[in-house]
């Protein structure tokens, strides 16, 4: 333990938090999703949640037809869901599949849908905006471990996320597939009003998890460095994977497999 580096890792943190809102609602990647850089900063707040999602930097590569790819079939809810009630309804469904416990200290409420929405829409890219992101900080930091090759990431970090990934795989993929097709109106109506008009979410969010599954499996724990104030893998190929695909590569190989085959799982009943 004694050549274990610990360093704030702000960006990480972040996008693994995102773990609850995959796993509870539709899993796009159970994935502290790394996110745009690995941003990290000492003891650095949370980003504040912005007013409204900023405008998308670029359009999905889904098709946007007038019919769906992957056409959903929704599930009538027991509460009628609006736009007004939409958010609370959400909060307590998530509540119901992972504890009102953890939703309290995790889960942000206000524009919850619609911060979910901009978050699935933006995984496939390789950055994603904090303040559209639905949830709280998660503790803990990133470790890095000095290698013969330079600093490589530690395999200490998968405890970091062991409880994310144990709450995921203990909701079946088709309870959350059901939760997913009751609020799929309000997604698909806060997609609409991300800037997709002829859009469909679930289009968009089968994109993000097919193409968190290509991730590379590296046989050895990945290299970075830290030439200013962000880390960054050394390998320009890893570094310019899109963010939900850093998720998995952080998380290791063996967790990492398992939620790729939770994801699968999944995908197979919304797509």
């Amino acid at each position: 333990m004694d050549n274990l580096r610990v360093v704030d890792d702000e960006a990480g943190t972040n996008w693994f938090r995102l773990g609850v809102i995959a796993v509870a609602l539709i899993a796009v990647i159970a994935l502290g999703i790394e996110g745009y850089a690995w941003y990290q900063r000492e003891h650095a707040p949370p980003a504040p949640i912005a007013e409204a999602p900023p405008a998308p930097a670029a359009a999905p590569a889904v098709a946007t037809d007038e019919a769906p790819v992957h056409p959903v079939e929704v599930v009538r809810p027991p509460v009628a869901l609006t736009r007004e009630n939409g958010d609370a309804e959400l909060y307590s469904e998530l509540a119901r599949l992972t504890g009102s416990e953890t939703v309290a200290r995790w889960i942000r409420p206000a524009e919850l849908v619609r911060h979910f929405v901009a978050t699935v829409d933006a995984l496939p890219r390789r950055q994603v905006p904090q303040q559209v992101l639905p949830t709280t900080p998660v503790p803990g930091r990133l470790v890095v471990v000095p290698s013969a090759g330079g600093t490589v990431l530690g395999a200490e970090n998968a405890k970091r996320y062991q409880p994310w990934v144990h709450l995921l795989l203990s909701i079946d993929p088709a309870t959350a597939a059901s939760a997913y097709r009751r609020f799929y109106p309000l997604f698909q109506q806060a997609y609409r009003d991300l800037g997709y008009p002829k859009g469909y979410f679930n289009d968009r969010l089968i994109e993000a998890i097919d193409d968190a599954l290509e991730a590379p499996e590296p046989a050895a724990p990945p290299r970075v460095e830290s030439p200013a104030v962000m880390w960054r893998f050394v390998d320009p190929d890893l570094e310019s994977l899109s963010a939900g695909q850093k998720v998995l590569l952080r998380l290791g190989p063996v967790p990492g497999k398992a939620v790729r085959a939770w994801l699968k799982d999944f995908r197979a009943k919304v797509a």
